[in-house]
């Protein structure tokens, strides 16, 4: 299997490339504990609140086609 040599310009290349990436990223944010906690809390009630709602939807659209309604006929 051959290698290739990268010439000069194509280093440089991926260099920027990395150095933009960063600078894209931000600077890394140091999370206390209760903060991590507080982010994952809210992620697992943002799911939470999902799922309830897709449970409803399907809920309301498996209902019966025909749904007897509560009204007496002999009145």
């Amino acid at each position: 299997m051959a290698k290739f040599r990268r010439t000069a310009r194509q280093t440089k290349g991926i260099e920027m490339t990395e150095e933009t990436e960063a600078k894209k990223a931000g600077p890394l944010k140091s999370t206390t504990p209760a903060e991590s906690r507080e982010e994952r809390l809210s992620a697992a009630l943002r799911q939470n609140l999902k799922r309830r709602k897709a449970q409803a939807r399907n809920r309301k659209s498996d209902g019966p086609a025909d749904a007897p309604d509560n009204t007496d006929e002999n009145s």
